[in-house]
Formats: C-alpha cells, sequence, structure tokens
C-alpha cells in the first residue's frame, strides 16, 4: 500500500468508480470460473484502518457484497 491513491480530490464522493472497477473483475472472474468448473477467489490488498479506507474511496462493505 506504498501508493494507493487512485482517486483525486474526495476520494469517497468518487468510490462508486472502484467499487465498479471490482465489480467488473468479480463479473470477469465469474465467467472464466464458470467455464472452467470452478470458483476463482478474487483479494484486494487494503488499508488496515477503515478511516484510511474511507480515505481512499475504498469502501469496503460493498466490496464484500460482491464476494
Amino acid at each position: 500500500m506504498r501508493f494507493s491513491r487512485h482517486l483525486s480530490g474526495d476520494a469517497w464522493s468518487k468510490r462508486d468508480a472502484l467499487t465498479q472497477f471490482i465489480s467488473s473483475i468479480r463479473t470477469m472472474l465469474d465467467k472464466i470460473g464458470n467455464n472452467r468448473g470452478e470458483k476463482i477467489l478474487l483479494s484486494v490488498r487494503v488499508p488496515t484502518w477503515l478511516e484510511r479506507c474511507k480515505r481512499l474511496g475504498i469502501d469496503i462493505s460493498e466490496w464484500a457484497k460482491l464476494a
């Protein structure tokens, strides 16, 4: 997590962009996994502190729903 600035300015207000990106990756992995007959897991590295996640626009609760 050395240089984890993905969104400029008020990142929390733009969090849907990162959530949509994670969702599209999850959809792609599901499609590939279905073709292979297996579930492909997705891992992401996030800050330890929820406040830092919020500052970076990472909506942990929404990402967990995508699992």
